[in-house]
């Protein structure tokens, strides 16, 4: 499934609003789904002709069609055709997406006050933190997965109790994915042992680690990068972004979205809209229940 989605290729023909106003096909060819309308919810690199956070997609109206062949077979590039009017495709380009690295690490018992939840501290190498606590039940099931020898290790889910996750984002995630894992992850017990080391156990990370796994959002293929930031030249382009094509194409995610965009809520915000918006055109009249 997450295949097929990173290789989607997005065909808009016409408007008349008949059972074929709008032809999705796999770039394989093996799926095909005829639409009147159609909600769009992508990440904005696949708008941007599937470059990364970077990079800019496609040339005037292109949209995700813009960029060689081979370009849009390695990304996940939408191919509109024909192309998303220029306006929109640029609004694509303006918006930037920046990068996310989460550092998880399990501990079989916590050293931390009960009452802690989440950290700030911006002078630190990972400069927030949130700590979660797992019931029996769900550590039986499989619980946490964590790097092993061959990329999971039941026994360290059975033992894990909590989990810190550290959370970085611009560009000290990408200097974060530059640095072996190995050292990451020390950083980041050195950080624990000073918020939490007493004269008594001056380094109460180390012994009760189960395991570690680094997470790098830039590597999902199918978003390359975490979710978009305020950008500079950008004004007016999540408005363009959140326009319908005609009454055929709609448009969701949290890119879309002018006020909370970096999100998950954000991004559901959207899908209501979209939803209504999709209703209103396909009943004039009618009002949404979401």
């Amino acid at each position: 499934q997450q295949q097929q989605q990173q290789q989607q290729q997005q065909q808009a023909r016409g408007g008349d609003g008949g059972d074929d106003a709008v032809v999705v096909r796999s770039r394989d060819g093996a799926h095909v789904i005829n639409a009147r309308k159609v909600v769009i919810a992508v990440p904005i690199t696949a708008l941007k002709g599937g470059r990364a956070r970077g990079g800019t997609g496609g040339d005037g109206g292109g949209g995700g069609g813009g960029g060689d062949d081979d370009d849009a077979e390695s990304s996940n590039a939408f191919v509109f055709d024909p192309p998303l009017p220029p306006l929109k495709a640029n609004a694509a380009n303006a918006v930037s997406m920046s990068n996310a690295v989460k550092v998880f690490i399990g501990f079989d018992e916590m050293f931390w006050p009960a009452d802690l939840f989440d950290v700030v501290c911006v002078d630190c190498y990972l400069p927030e933190l949130w700590v979660l606590t797992y019931p029996p039940e769900e550590r039986t099931a499989g619980g946490v997965r964590f790097e092993g020898g061959d990329g999971g290790d039941d026994d360290v889910a059975r033992r894990t109790r909590a989990v810190v996750t550290f959370f970085v984002a611009g560009d000290l995630a990408d200097e974060v994915t530059r640095t072996p894992k190995e050292t990451v992850v020390e950083r980041a017990l050195d950080q624990l042992d000073t918020m939490f080391g007493t004269v008594a156990d001056p380094k109460p990370s180390r012994r009760r680690m189960t395991g570690a796994h680094v997470h790098d959002w830039s590597a999902e293929t199918t978003v390359l990068g975490a979710y978009t930031h305020p950008t500079l030249d950008a004004a007016g382009a999540r408005q363009v972004l959140a326009a319908p094509v005609g009454d055929w194409l709609f448009f969701a995610g949290e890119a879309t979205h002018v006020g909370v965009n970096p999100c998950m809520q954000g991004a559901m915000e959207t899908g209501v809209r979209a939803a209504a918006q999709v209703m209103a055109s396909a009943r004039p009249g009618a009002t949404s229940k979401m």
